[in-house]
């Protein structure tokens, strides 16, 4: 019986538990960039149980549900996507959905609701200089950030965006996963630790009169951060005061809608994210798939 422990914050950790082993090398196949070879005894990860049945494979998570896949990939990735979604969940992390991206040290928190492109931005910023930590949750600490590891989920209105060259190269790497409704990809990561300040929050608007960014009030920032979190759950007094070291660390700002290529250029000005020479992942410009 093999037991598989990934992720990032040490109270968010997953366990995949199965005795198969070809679940157990496409598992590490899919999981290696996130997986933790030791885990401290004190760390109690949920536990996700994966095995054959039938023509397919069933995944069993904490509470004892199961669910039923054909083919193992889409087990795994259902089981990716499904256990990181469970941390919204958590009456003891603050997630929010989010994007969490890395550069040079310096850390930038992209918000907004579902289909406001935040995979599809982030992955356009991992291909000029920015590693793409986290698509869709992010748990945050004070002004810390911690990714909710995954696969990233692209739906097909992404290509159009992105172009189809980069697109069938996404599909070609590492770790890929196609369907007619989603691609998942893998993109590189930096070594560890994936953790720490948020120097920016970027805002995205889903409509708007203003045409350029501007800098948001700590009271908006404030606002649209809870609706976009599990804090708001637990209370308006305590999720704000588990929001607001975050606004009043990090500097907020609205980003418009605009073309994928404004708004790339927009996150790399001199002017918009906050420059941060500590550390090191790669510098503004290299990039990353090579």
């Amino acid at each position: 019986m093999a037991e598989l422990v990934w992720g990032a914050h040490p109270a968010a950790l997953v366990c995949l538990t199965t005795s198969d082993p070809e679940a157990q090398e496409a598992a590490r196949e899919a999981l290696a960039p996130w997986l933790v070879e030791k885990a401290p005894a004190s760390w109690q990860p949920s536990e996700w149980k994966l095995q054959r049945s039938g023509s397919g494979w069933r995944l069993i998570d904490p509470e004892g549900n199961s669910c039923w896949r054909r083919s193992l990939p889409r087990a795994l990735a259902w089981m990716e996507h499904a256990a990181a979604a469970r941390w919204f969940q958590s009456s003891s992390l603050c997630v929010v959905h989010a994007a969490l991206l890395q550069r040079c040290g310096q850390r930038l928190l992209l918000v907004g609701p579902r289909r406001a492109g935040k995979t599809t931005l982030g992955l356009a910023l991992s291909r000029a200089g920015w590693f793409l930590l986290a698509d869709e949750a992010v748990i945050v600490e004070g002004s810390d950030a911690f990714p909710v590891p995954r696969r990233v989920s692209l739906r097909p209105g992404s290509q159009r965006q992105l172009g189809d060259s980069v697109w069938s190269e996404l599909q070609a790497g590492s770790g890929s996963l196609a369907s007619p409704r989603r691609l998942w990809v893998r993109p590189p990561l930096p070594p560890r630790p994936w953790s720490g300040p948020v120097g920016d929050v970027l805002l995205l608007q889903a409509a708007g009169d203003r045409r350029e960014p501007h800098r948001a009030e700590p009271l908006t920032a404030l606002r649209q951060l809870l609706v976009q979190s599990s804090c708001g759950r637990q209370g308006l007094r305590s999720g704000m005061a588990a929001l607001a070291p975050l606004v009043n660390q990090a500097r907020c700002w609205h980003l418009p809608r605009a073309p994928l290529r404004q708004w790339v250029s927009w996150v790399n000005g001199q002017d918009l994210v906050t420059p941060n020479e500590e550390g090191g992942s790669h510098k503004q410009g290299d990039n990353p798939h090579g």
